[in-house]
């Protein structure tokens, strides 16, 4: 019996220290394990804390220095995917075979919820709502303004992704209405159609400026549209703004908003020595898709370069009271363009007005152009001061023959009645001025011959750098302009539809006779504090705003009023 209890008792305890054992070995497993979890759920932590601090920063990411430069390269002007010869400078044909490729082998046009493709409209309203949202983040976050600003046109830009515009044909585009400009605008479409050009053409005007239904219907057998600017993007820009009383989104918008393809724009106040049809034949145009016209002064060495991710290079400024453009190839750097001019509170800034926003969207996107090599000239007469100019004259991309006279200072009156008979002495366009820099490189020569008297421009004859040649306008244009265009305006001011609409227009004021005289001629300050320059002239009213320019650091404006008579005591 007590040998049987202690067996019992071994038996026991072995199973006791069984039992300890196995309870430590699961113990230790369960340890084990539990490290193991706790070892891997730091690290699923610090994973995703990782990618959460990836993620998060992948987005200002997109803004560095580095990441800009990326951006804007994947944006530029499209290659073509079949080989071209390398050259130095690209052959015509070469060039040309490039642009029908680029124009052909667009991506398809991007489409809504319901498979129905995007408008023009929507698709630029969007793109311009996408670069607001994206300069808005930058701001938040603190990045430099001009590399905000530089992000934002890139994402206006890459948003145009899979778009393809609806251009066709081959058209005028002319920005002109309201009092000052309405009957300049009209009468250069005339001079068209008298000139022999069958370019359909479009009047663009801005919001309340739309002429009278009558009006309309008297010039629509001369095929011309008027066409409201403000409609279409009210919800993308603030158009009625004005900048140095211009209007200057209008033009940009009106280009990208017109149903041409290939496009000739002319401002109000630019009138043509020839039928322009030819133009869109000549080699330049051909070859690059876009040909600009040059202003007097160099491009400056400011912020737009950096905004626009570009190195500074020395260039001339643009003109833009003319424009020929292939919208099929460069519809982009059009459409950039119009952002720029959308959000001029900025961007004038460090431009001139609308001009140089064309040059710089398409330098930015790299994109090719022409800019016609010779020299700006002025049209104009002789005073008391000697040969003052007011009308800046461009020329012919092949031969450099005058072709358009764009009369930026001393513009015609809405309400003009000029006589039949036109004296010598009523004349103002008598005649043309040529600069010649002594060396072709020097891009600031003509500029420096360059002088202003009663508000207009003075040319001295020479210096080191250029001199001057002068011609009588008609030999040098080919064409008495004057004549043609005062016809046009004495025609017009008979049409008992424009008497009807001018009374509307200038209201009870005086209108406007030719060849004012004027005086008193001094600088004022304006009220959105640039600096004025103004004379008192018989018999106009109107106000006469010239196209700005940075010459002596001063933006110049025209303007005229009338001269109040004194009445006679009897």
């Amino acid at each position: 019996m007590c040998i049987r209890d202690r067996s019992t008792g071994l038996q026991v305890m072995e199973w006791a220290r069984r039992s300890r054992a196995q309870s430590r070995t699961r113990l230790g497993s369960w340890f084990k394990l539990a490290i193991l979890l706790l070892f891997l759920s730091a690290a699923a932590v610090l994973i995703y804390v990782g990618l959460a601090g990836i993620q998060g920063a992948s987005e200002p990411s997109t803004r560095t220095p580095e990441a800009l430069i990326r951006r804007a390269d994947a944006i530029k002007h499209p290659q073509p995917t079949v080989a071209i010869a390398s050259t130095a400078a690209p052959t015509k044909d070469s060039r040309a075979l490039e642009l029908i490729l680029m124009a052909t082998q667009r991506p398809k046009a991007p489409v809504d919820a319901e498979g129905h493709h995007l408008s023009l409209d929507a698709t630029f309203r969007a793109a311009v709502a996408a670069a607001d949202d994206e300069l808005d983040q930058a701001q938040t976050e603190g990045f430099p303004e001009n590399m905000a600003h530089r992000s934002a046109w890139l994402r206006m830009v890459e948003s145009l992704d899979g778009y393809e515009p609806p251009y066709s044909g081959t058209g005028v585009v002319i920005c002109g209405g309201g009092p000052v400009y309405f009957s300049s605008a009209l009468v250069a479409a005339l001079l068209l159609r008298k000139l022999g050009s069958n370019l359909p053409i479009e009047i663009w005007h801005s919001a309340g400026e739309a002429p009278s239904e009558p009006m309309q219907r008297a010039v629509a057998g001369f095929e011309i549209k008027f066409m409201d600017g403000t409609e279409g993007v009210s919800a993308a820009g603030k158009m009625g703004e004005r900048h140095q009383g211009k209007k200057f989104p209008l033009k940009s918008i009106a280009l990208v908003y017109s149903r041409f393809e290939h496009v000739l724009f002319l401002d109000a106040d630019n009138f043509v020595g020839e039928a322009p049809d030819q133009l869109f034949k000549c080699k330049s145009y051909k070859e690059t898709g876009a040909v600009f016209w040059p202003d007097f002064m160099p491009l400056e060495d400011n912020g737009i370069w950096e905004v626009m991710g570009l190195k500074y290079s020395p260039g001339i400024a643009q003109e833009s009271g003319q424009l020929l453009i292939n919208k099929g190839v460069h519809w982009r750097a059009l459409m950039l363009a119009a952002y720029m001019n959308l959000r001029h509170e900025f961007y004038y800034q460090l431009v001139v007005g609308d001009k140089d926003t064309f040059q710089f969207a398409w330098r930015a996107l790299s994109s090719h152009f022409h800019m016609v090599e010779h020299p700006t000239g002025s049209a104009g007469s002789y005073d008391s001061h000697g040969f003052g100019g007011h009308t800046m004259v461009q020329h012919h991309p092949q031969g450099g023959r005058p072709i358009f006279f764009h009369r930026n200072l001393a513009k015609f009156p809405s309400g003009l009645k000029p006589k039949k008979s036109l004296r010598g002495r009523d004349r103002t366009w008598t005649q043309i001025v040529e600069c010649v820099p002594a060396d072709p490189q020097d891009l600031g020569a003509c500029v420096s011959l360059h002088s202003w008297t009663g508000g207009l421009i003075r040319w001295s004859p020479e210096n080191d750098r250029a001199k001057r040649t002068e011609d009588a306008f008609v030999k040098a244009a080919g064409i008495d302009l004057e004549r043609s265009v005062l016809s046009l305006f004495r025609q017009l001011a008979k049409l008992p539809e424009y008497q009807e609409y001018a009374k509307q227009l200038l209201g009870e004021g005086p209108r406007g006779t030719y060849r004012q005289t004027c005086r008193g001629c001094h600088t004022v300050h304006a009220e959105d504090g640039a600096d004025e320059f103004g004379c008192e002239c018989e018999g106009l009213s109107l106000i006469h705003i010239s196209e700005p320019t940075r010459l002596l650091s001063i933006s110049y404006a025209v303007f005229c009023l009338k001269k109040k008579k004194k009445k006679i005591k009897k």
